[in-house]
C-alpha cells in the first residue's frame, strides 16, 4: 500500500489542502505551526472508517464539517477513501470497480489484500511520532508487539490449534462447551428458585392454617367480653344519671345560700361608700383653706434664688479682685511688659540652647605636606569631628572654624535675657502672669477695694437668712396640706377598691341567678329513663362511690369497649385473610417434578466438569506452543534490533539482548531484561542509557518490528524521528530508511528542518 495523495476540507489548521506523495523516501519539511501532525492525524482518522470523529475537529470559523480524501495504490489499482463529516457513512471505491460503504466491508477488503487489522498496525506501527518514542521509554513496547502480533502467522496457528483441542466432536462443534455449561447451570439456577419458592409456599400455607385457628379462637373471646363491657357500660350510664340528678339537687341548694350572702356583702358595701363620701368632702374643704395659704411660696423661692445668683456673682468679683492685687504685687515692674513680646524672646532663647547643644562640624584632611594644630595640639587622624569653635593652623595660615553662623548672632541677643531671668523657665512662668493679669483686667469692670465689696456680699447673705425663716413657715403649712391630700388619695382608692367589688358582687349575683335557674330548669327537664333501667343489683355493687368514680369507671369501660370492638374488626379482617390463604393450597405435584429435574441436570453439568478438566489440558497445550512460537520471534527481533541499532551508533554498540521469554513484556522488565552490549562488552539496561541513545534504540526496535512482522509492504510515517539524533547518527539512520525504501517501503518524514538523503 503506498500513498499518492490525500487532500483536507475545513479540517483543524488545514482548511484547504492537498499534499501529494512520491515513493521512496520523502521528506515534508515545514515550520511547527504548518500542520505536519495534522496530516499523520487525519491519515489515521480516515482509516478509523468513523465519519463522527471529524466533527468534532473542524477548522475554526467554518460551519462546514471537514472533509478527507485519500488515494493510495495497492498492487496495480488506485483506491480512494473519503471521509466527510456530513455523512454517516466512510466511502470506498477503486479503479478495479469496488465501490464499498460499510465500514465492516472495508475492513473484510483489506484483510483480502493482506492488511488485517490495519487501523491498530497503523497506529500501532506504520505512523511514529517523537512522543511515541519518550513514552515507549517508560511504558515499553508491549501495546505496539500486540498490535503487531494480531497480523503475524501466530494468531492463524492458535486459532487452528484451539480449534482442534478446545472444540470437541459429538455434537459440541455446534454449541461451545461454555454456552452449553452456562445453559444447564442457569436452568439448574431457575429450578433451584423455584423449588425454594415451592418450600416458601407450602411452609407458608402449615403457617397461616396454625395462624387462622388461633384467630378464631381470639375471636370468640373478644367477641364474649364485648358483651360484657356493653352490659357494664349500659348499667354504669344509668347510675352515672342517678348520680347526677342528685348532685344537681345539692348545687341546687348551695347556689341559693351562696346567693343569700352576696345581697348581705353588696349591703355592707354599700353603707361603706356613704361614710367614705362624707369623709372625703371634709377634707377637701380643709385642703382648700390650706392652698391659698401656700399661694406665697413661689414668691419667696424666686427672691431667694435672684439673691443668691448675685451672692454668686460677688463672690466671683471678690476673687477676681484678690487675683488681680496678688498677681500684679508679684510681677512689680515687670506688669506692664508685653507678654507675646518676651513670648518672642523665649522662642529665640530655646533656639539658641538647641542649637548650640546640636552644632557639630567635621574637617577631612586630605593632603598636608607639615604639621596641623587644632586647638593647638597635632592631630594624626585625618577626620576630626568637633563641637562649637575650633582653631586651626598650619604652616603660617590660622583659622577660626565655626559649625553654623546663626549661633553667634543669636548669643548676643540672649545676654541680656540670662542676666534678667537668669533660666527659660523662669521666663516662662513671667509670661504666664502676664496673661493671667491681662485676662483679669479684661473681665473686670473696674478696679474697686476690697472692703466695700465685702460689706455687699454680707448685707445680701442677711437678705437670704431672712426669706428662709419666712420659707420655713410655708413648708410646714405645705407639708400639713400634703398630708390632707394623702389621706383624700387614700379615701379615693378605698372607694374605687369598694366600688369594684361592689361592681363584681352584684355581676357575681347576676351570675349566681343565672346559675340558680339554668339549673332548675335542667332538674326539671332531666330524663328519668335510667329509673327503670338501673337494677338493684349494680345499685348495692357501687354503692359509696361518688358521682367522679362512676364517671372515670364509665370512661374506663367505654375504651376498653371501643378497643375490643377494634380488635375484633381487625382480626375479622385478619381472619378472611388467612381463610383466602389457606383456600390456596401449594402445587406439591409441580414440586415433585422439579426435584426429578434437578437431579437430571446436576448429572449433566458432573459431566460438564470433567469434560472442563480435558479441555484445561488442551489449553495448556496450546499456552506452551504459542510460547515456543513467541520465542522464535523474540530471537529474530534482538538480531534485527541489534543489527539497526549497531549501523546507527557506528559500532559503538553491537549487539542487544533480552532476557525474558516473550514479547508481551512489562514495564519494570522491560527496564529490567533488556540491555544493549557495547563495543567492549559492557551491558547497558535501557533505563541507564542517554535520553538520546534511548530514543534510537526505541527507533531501532521499531524499524525491526516493520522488516520482521509486516509482510506486505506499505507507507512509514515518522514525525520528527530524528530530533534527538547528532549529524553523524542522523545521516546513518537516513542511510537505514533508504534502504528500508529501496526494498518497496514508502517512507513519509515529518519535519521542522530539512535533511539531505
Amino acid at each position: 500500500m503506498k500513498l499518492t495523495k490525500i487532500s483536507f476540507k475545513n479540517y483543524k489548521v488545514l482548511s484547504d489542502h492537498e499534499f501529494l506523495f512520491d515513493n521512496g523516501l520523502r521528506f515534508i519539511a515545514r515550520p511547527n505551526e504548518f500542520g505536519k501532525s495534522t496530516i499523520i492525524e487525519g491519515i489515521l482518522d480516515v482509516f478509523s472508517l468513523s465519519p463522527q470523529i471529524l466533527v468534532q475537529k473542524t477548522t475554526k470559523g467554518q460551519g462546514i464539517p471537514p472533509v478527507i480524501k485519500l488515494n493510495f495504490l495497492i498492487e496495480d489499482h488506485e483506491y480512494e477513501l473519503k471521509l466527510s463529516g456530513l455523512e454517516k457513512r466512510p466511502y470506498f471505491r477503486g479503479t478495479d470497480g469496488i465501490d464499498l460503504e460499510s465500514p465492516d466491508s472495508i475492513k473484510k477488503f483489506l484483510e483480502k489484500k493482506g492488511y488485517k487489522h490495519f487501523r491498530q498496525v497503523l497506529e500501532g506501527l506504520l505512523v511514529l511520532r517523537e512522543r511515541d518514542l519518550s513514552v515507549a521509554g517508560n511504558r515499553g513496547l508491549r501495546e505496539v508487539f500486540d498490535k503487531v502480533l494480531k497480523s503475524a502467522s501466530i494468531e492463524g496457528l492458535e486459532r487452528r490449534i484451539r480449534d482442534d483441542f478446545i472444540l470437541q466432536k459429538c455434537g459440541l462443534r455446534q454449541n461451545p462447551f461454555g454456552r452449553m455449561k452456562q445453559e444447564v447451570q442457569e436452568k439448574l439456577k431457575n429450578i433451584n428458585q423455584e423449588l425454594l419458592r415451592l418450600e416458601r409456599e407450602k411452609e407458608e400455607f402449615e403457617k397461616n392454617k396454625k395462624r387462622l385457628e388461633v384467630v378464631k379462637e381470639k375471636l370468640e373471646k373478644l367477641k364474649a367480653n364485648q358483651k360484657k363491657l356493653s352490659h357494664q357500660k349500659e348499667q354504669l350510664g344509668y347510675l352515672q344519671a342517678y348520680l347526677e340528678i342528685e348532685y344537681l339537687e345539692n348545687k341546687l341548694q348551695k347556689l341559693k345560700e351562696e346567693e343569700k350572702t352576696l345581697t348581705a356583702k353588696i349591703k355592707k358595701i354599700e353603707a361603706e361608700k356613704e361614710t367614705i363620701k362624707k369623709e372625703l368632702e371634709a377634707l377637701g374643704e380643709k385642703e382648700r383653706k390650706l392652698i391659698s395659704q401656700l399661694a406665697q411660696k413661689n414668691f419667696i423661692n424666686r427672691e431667694i434664688r435672684l439673691l443668691k445668683d448675685k451672692l454668686k456673682q460677688l463672690h466671683q468679683e471678690f476673687t477676681k479682685q484678690q487675683e488681680y492685687q496678688k498677681l500684679k504685687e508679684n510681677l512689680g515692674p515687670l506688669a506692664n511688659q508685653n507678654p507675646e513680646k518676651l513670648q518672642d524672646y523665649l522662642n529665640e532663647w530655646r533656639t539658641f540652647l538647641k542649637m548650640a547643644s546640636l552644632s557639630r562640624g567635621k574637617i577631612e584632611i586630605l593632603n598636608a605636606g607639615n604639621t596641623i594644630l587644632i586647638n593647638g595640639k597635632e592631630v594624626s587622624s585625618r577626620n576630626i569631628e568637633f563641637q562649637g569653635k575650633v582653631n586651626l593652623k598650619y604652616q603660617d595660615l590660622e583659622l577660626n572654624i565655626y559649625p553654623q553662623v546663626k549661633l553667634a548672632d543669636l548669643s548676643k541677643k540672649i545676654t541680656h535675657l540670662e542676666k534678667e531671668f537668669l533660666t527659660p523657665e523662669n521666663l516662662l512662668q513671667t509670661i504666664q502672669k502676664l496673661r493671667k493679669l491681662k485676662q483679669l483686667e479684661t473681665s473686670l469692670e473696674e478696679e474697686l477695694n476690697l472692703p466695700p465689696l465685702k460689706n455687699k456680699i454680707e448685707e445680701t447673705q442677711k437678705e437670704i437668712e431672712n426669706l428662709k425663716e419666712n420659707q420655713k413657715k410655708v413648708v410646714q403649712q405645705e407639708k400639713l396640706a400634703k398630708e390632707i391630700r394623702n389621706q383624700i388619695k387614700t379615701l379615693e382608692q378605698k372607694r374605687r377598691n369598694l366600688e369594684e367589688k361592689y361592681l363584681a358582687l352584684k355581676e357575681e349575683l347576676s351570675a349566681k341567678k343565672t346559675e340558680i335557674k339554668n339549673l332548675e330548669t335542667k332538674i326539671k327537664d332531666y330524663p328519668r329513663d335510667f329509673e327503670e333501667g338501673l337494677s338493684l343489683k349494680t345499685i348495692k355493687a357501687y354503692q359509696g362511690h361518688s358521682l367522679k368514680n362512676i364517671s372515670n369507671l364509665l370512661n374506663q369501660v367505654a375504651q376498653n369497649l371501643e378497643r375490643t370492638e377494634a380488635e375484633i374488626i381487625k382480626l375479622d379482617k385478619e381472619k378472611d385473610l388467612y381463610e383466602d390463604r389457606v383456600a390456596r393450597k401449594p402445587d406439591l405435584a409441580r414440586y415433585e417434578e422439579l426435584l426429578d429435574e434437578k437431579k437430571i441436570l446436576e448429572r449433566q453439568l458432573l459431566r460438564f466438569k470433567r469434560l472442563e478438566a480435558v479441555l484445561r489440558t488442551s489449553a495448556d497445550i496450546l499456552a506452551r506452543l504459542k510460547e515456543r512460537i513467541n520465542q522464535a520471534y523474540l530471537e529474530k527481533f534482538e538480531n534485527k534490533v541489534a543489527e539497526i541499532f549497531k549501523e546507527i551508533t557506528e559500532g559503538r554498540y553491537i549487539s542487544v539482548r533480552f532476557n525474558f521469554p516473550s514479547l508481551f513484556f512489562d514495564r519494570e522488565a522491560f527496564k529490567r531484561d533488556w540491555v544493549a552490549i557495547n563495543q567492549e562488552g559492557k551491558a547497558f539496561p535501557i533505563d541507564s542509557l542517554s535520553d538520546g541513545t534511548k530514543v534510537q534504540l526505541l527507533l531501532a526496535a521499531r524499524l525491526a518490528l516493520v522488516e520482521l512482522f509486516f509482510e506486505h509492504k506499505a507507507f512509514f510515517l515518522l514525525d520528527e524521528p530524528l530530533a534527538y539524533f547528532d549529524e553523524n547518527r542522523a545521516k546513518r539512520t537516513l542511510n537505514i530508511l533508504n534502504s528500508l525504501a529501496d526494498s518497496g517501503w514508502q517512507i513519509i518524514i515529518m519535519s521542522a528542518r530539512p535533511f539531505e538523503t
